[in-house]
């Protein structure tokens, strides 16, 4: 009998919502090989976060690109109305590849409230990097 590694899929349902993305995050660090979360109808937003949960600054992470892209073709193969939302290291060059991934809701801090500029030209230079052309 030939035996395949077992794959292992923590639930998120068994997590403590208040720090899920701390958890889900140690989870992945620890070598999970998927997250396992239950799909419900009423999902009104999924969030895809593209740096480790709490700090600014941070560089967005391209590996989580495919994990985008899987996440926008099960929300469309299930037809759920539910926004794709990316946090993290989002800024004009990272957010039109989020946006390609599927993204339709950029959360974006530091590169708007820190921004010499000021709010309103960074979140429209923001805008105009995220806007296919």
């Amino acid at each position: 009998m030939t035996f395949q590694a077992v794959k292992l899929a923590p639930s998120i349902l068994a997590a403590d919502f208040a720090r899920l993305g701390d958890q889900v995050a140690e989870a992945e660090r620890a070598g999970a090989d998927r997250i396992h979360v239950e799909v419900i109808q009423d999902v009104e937003q999924v969030l895809a976060k593209t740096v480790s949960p709490g700090l600014g600054h941070q560089q967005f992470l391209r590996s989580m690109l495919p994990k985008i892209r899987r996440a926008r073709h099960m929300i469309d193969q299930m037809q759920l109305s539910c926004a794709l939302e990316v946090e993290g290291g989002i800024d004009p060059t990272t957010a039109p590849q989020a946006v390609a991934a599927g993204a339709d809701v950029l959360i974006a801090g530091s590169v708007i409230f820190d921004a010499d500029e000021g709010i309103a030209a960074a979140m429209q230079g923001l805008r105009a990097a995220s806007t296919p052309e």
